[in-house]
């Protein structure tokens, strides 16, 4: 007995001695469950604090680049290279995991995005799409149609993107997802904005319910793109007084400076407007510090009617010649067309591959429903057949019988006549 116990406490240490070839670090496993919970923030500082070195795993060392890149996006920080997420998509191509799959390729779209690279990031986009097919994930697909909408959106392709925004909105409601619900509410307005008067009204009504649903929730983020929209629609309807009051809401829960600009722009706008020409020059002098052409030329054409209102000529001139080479720069960085019939393409050719896999389907139920008719019918002929066979032999019995009948009523009447 003691021998075979000897043995049993061999064999664990042995197995214990055995290195586990692709078993994740513990760090890996705590930042996937911070980024779970909703605490990006602390996941990203963990992760980053943590020596990549210490992941000698092929599995660590992709979990690793994935839950960084995962970590950066969600709080918002800019990616600028891809050899990161290109470690995870690397390795989780080579395994059955399509939801981790999913995750690498949508990342690194999301880096391509990031990127202004058009076509990779379509590319990595309708990839996810493909895999998330196979695999049940909420939170990807709604991420998935969110900025595949915001792609389409920013190439003009406004149609296609409010038809995303609205499978995720019913996405975001089934799950009771107010975050996501909305900023893709947001998303919706927006696109009415864009129609123009008449559908502002419509835009209103969605803004009105992101406004309810943003009271409940800590996401500065997302209270910042609300108040953004509400600001500008108010600036399109004239509300001047709504303006000032949601952008300066808008300020309080933004730190991002090209959000401030725009702030700054519609701010000043309605200053100007009001006849409050000292705010009006503050504020629009402020959104000049941006890299946006569109921010420019529009702080320069209303710095330009300011200045005219006081009678100031030659600012007045000097602003409005701004406007113009502003105008012109912003039509030199305008998305090419080239892009934006790329997309169309792969619009096209997404409509192109659903109809042809519903032609195959709808085929093979053609041939299913044939097929069944084909052995209905068969059935019924020889059903026929066989019946008409035992008809045929019930009638030879029945002229058989007949026929003793007749031979037996005859017999009968000869021996009657004798």
């Amino acid at each position: 007995m003691k021998a075979r116990q000897i043995w049993w406490v061999f064999l664990l240490l042995l197995v214990s001695c055995i290195p586990t070839v692709n078993k994740p670090h513990p760090s890996l496993l705590h930042a996937d469950s911070l980024i779970c919970a909703g605490r990006s923030d602390s996941a990203l500082s963990l992760l980053e604090s943590v020596e990549s070195s210490l992941f000698t795993t092929e599995l660590s060392r992709a979990w690793y680049a994935l839950l960084l890149t995962q970590a950066k996006d969600k709080n918002y920080v800019p990616h600028t290279d891809d050899s990161l997420i290109r470690i995870a998509v690397d390795y989780f191509d080579t395994t059955d995991d399509m939801l981790q799959r999913a995750k690498a390729h949508y990342y690194w779209g999301r880096v391509f995005q990031d990127k202004e690279e058009v076509e990779n990031t379509v590319r990595e986009f309708l990839t996810v799409s493909a895999l998330l097919e196979k695999t049940d994930n909420y939170e990807l697909s709604i991420l998935l149609k969110n900025n595949l909408g915001l792609l389409f959106w920013e190439h003009s392709l406004s149609k296609e993107a409010d038809s995303l925004y609205r499978q995720s909105v019913e996405l975001a409601e089934a799950h009771h997802d107010t975050l996501r619900l909305a900023i893709a509410l947001v998303h919706r307005a927006d696109i009415c904005m864009e129609k123009g008067k008449e559908y502002y009204a419509d835009a209103d009504t969605i803004m009105n319910r992101a406004l309810k649903l943003v009271d409940g929730i800590d996401d500065e983020h997302v209270k910042s793109i609300v108040f953004s929209s509400l600001s500008y629609l108010c600036d399109y309807q004239e509300r001047l007084q709504d303006v000032i009051f949601y952008a300066h809401q808008g300020l309080r829960y933004t730190s991002d400076s090209s959000a401030k600009k725009g702030y700054y722009l519609v701010l000043g706008s309605a200053y100007s407007r009001l006849t409050n020409y000292d705010s009006a020059t503050i504020y629009l002098k402020r959104s000049l510090d941006t890299d946006s052409y569109y921010t420019r030329a529009s702080a320069c054409m209303r710095l330009s009617e300011v200045a005219a209102a006081l009678g100031d000529k030659d600012n007045a001139l000097k602003y409005e010649t701004l406007y113009g080479v502003y105008k012109d720069s912003m039509k030199m960085v305008e998305r090419p067309t080239v892009v934006v019939s790329s997309l169309k393409n792969v619009l096209h050719g997404q409509s192109v591959s659903r109809y042809e896999s519903s032609l195959v389907q709808y085929r093979y139920y053609l041939l299913l429903i044939g097929g069944l008719l084909l052995v209905f019918v068969c059935f019924y002929l020889y059903k026929r057949k066989r019946r008409h066979a035992e008809i045929v032999k019930l009638q030879a019995k029945h002229q058989n019988l007949y026929i003793s009948i007749e031979s037996l009523q005859k017999e009968l009447f000869e021996k009657k006549s004798k």
